[in-house]
């Protein structure tokens, strides 16, 4: 397919190779568009990923599919419903998912093995001819003309040559390299859109968000931090103590709470790996070092346990499982609201532009609604010089929706089932996942660049 009107594609820069930069690169390769994804990291760190899982819900599971993602081909396990689990290992609630609530959904609940989704979404952003350069540290973008400027020269890039999937018309630009004044030499690549998706600690947001008082936006603890770690499931199963963990049939989500901390966990690929989440206050950990990622602190195994030391015997023997070597840190951060995601020719999404904790498991279906309904307002037919005005209709679309699930998720930080006085149930947990899971973030931008485009025709037939 060509673009109408014989437009040229738009040359699309996006700072970021994770989860919301990868969507966003193939959603924009569905239109036609040029893409490139600069990605600070090696990738190494999303093959190797510690204890990271992902929460597909439906709204996220849908749009998966769009781009032409199958989770049921990617290791991915199906939601079978939540069990809740006091610090005595008590249950409070367990309800399963049934064939109603299932039917009601508008795609597949998967739960999946971080490193395994990145690995599809990177597949097939090489796949649509999507060029990823990484080790690319990026030093700063201009809104206005719409170029980002890269540490030295031109990284590595990852592509896939001959590919007969990719109906895009490669039209790189000549990029120019300078030094700036401390003598390092840096690359400016010139672009028609540039997306910011360096996740919580990004380079883009300062040059793309003006607030109120001028300051650049940061982020900020939110009084909890994070292990993350992984256990065979088998190896839970197999022990007559912490088989209380593992359901048949598998994906059932296990919450294991106090009053102020909680164990919770997970089966993915394909149910062979237990992925385990303990979020403790931060005040007891200390001082969390980030290095080149968040992901890349080992984690004290023995300060892992103290911290659940109270906690009934399944979960004193599932930390005694844990390898010493394979604990992961890092701090849950938090960001006040932005006045605005997007300036000019520019555009934050996923956590760059709004950071999510992990309470209700909506981080990386908000990441990818972004992403897909970017790629459906900047539609085949998507000048340069429309792309402002198309960025306040997808920040339309956006901002308002993100924000009330990043507010239903701080609103879970201390969930009502916490303690055995509470009814069994969460009702403010059950009206959180309605709200989130059941929107078609593709479908509803689709309606609305249609209204939008026919507004357009008849502001020009009034004129």
């Amino acid at each position: 397919m060509t673009h109408s009107e014989g437009n040229n594609p738009l040359r699309v820069l996006i700072a970021g190779g994770g989860i919301a930069g990868l969507t966003a690169a193939i959603a924009l390769c569905l239109q036609g568009h040029d893409v490139q994804v600069f990605e600070q990291s090696s990738l190494l760190r999303h093959t190797t990923a510690s204890g990271n899982a992902v929460f597909c819900a439906p709204n996220c599971t849908v749009l998966l599919n769009r781009l032409g993602i199958d989770l049921a081909q990617e290791r991915g396990l199906a939601y079978g419903g939540a069990k809740f689990l006091d610090s005595d290992c008590d249950v409070l609630h367990f309800e399963r998912t049934s064939d109603e609530q299932r039917a009601s959904w508008i795609a597949e609940w998967y739960l999946i093995s971080r490193v395994d989704l990145h690995n599809a979404l990177r597949r097939t952003a090489l796949e649509r001819g999507v060029k990823i350069h990484t080790s690319a540290s990026i030093q700063s973008i201009d809104p206005e003309k719409a170029t980002m400027t890269i540490a030295a020269d031109l990284p590595r890039s990852h592509e896939l040559d001959n590919n007969s999937n990719n109906n895009n018309n490669h039209t790189h630009t000549q990029s120019t390299s300078s030094n700036n004044s401390n003598g390092t030499s840096t690359t400016t690549i010139p672009g028609t859109l540039i997306i910011g998706a360096d996740g919580v600690h990004s380079a883009t947001r300062t040059h793309i968000v003006r607030t109120p008082s001028h300051e650049a936006p940061t982020v900020f603890s939110s009084g909890a931090c994070c292990y993350r770690f992984l256990i065979p499931t088998a190896t839970l199963q197999n022990n007559p103590i912490t088989s209380i963990f593992v359901e048949k049939p598998q994906g059932v989500f296990v919450h294991c709470a106090g009053e102020d901390r909680r164990l919770v966990m997970y089966p993915c690929s394909l149910g062979e790996t237990m992925n385990c989440v303990a979020i403790v206050p931060t005040a007891e950990v200390g001082e969390i070092k980030r290095g080149r990622t968040d992901y890349d602190q080992v984690a004290n195994k023995m300060q892992l346990k103290a911290h659940f030391a109270h906690f009934a015997q399944p979960i004193q023997q599932l930390l005694d499982m844990v390898p010493d070597d394979g604990i992961r840190l890092y701090d849950l951060f938090d960001m006040e609201d932005l006045p605005s995601l997007i300036r000019d020719k520019a555009v934050l999404i996923g956590d760059a532009g709004h950071p999510f904790q992990p309470h209700i498991g909506q981080g990386a279906a908000q990441a990818i609604e972004d992403a897909c309904a970017l790629g459906v307002v900047m539609s085949r037919d998507a000048t340069p010089e429309s792309v402002p005005a198309r960025l306040q209709l997808w920040q339309s679309l956006r901002k308002e929706r993100v924000s009330k699930v990043m507010a239903l998720t701080r609103a879970r930080k201390q969930p009502a089932y916490w303690n055995k006085t509470q009814p069994k149930g969460d009702k403010g947990l059950a009206e959180a996942y309605a709200y989130c899971i059941h929107h078609n973030a593709w479908t509803n931008a689709e309606e609305q660049l249609k209204a939008w485009e026919g507004g357009k025709v008849a502001a020009r037939g009034s004129s």
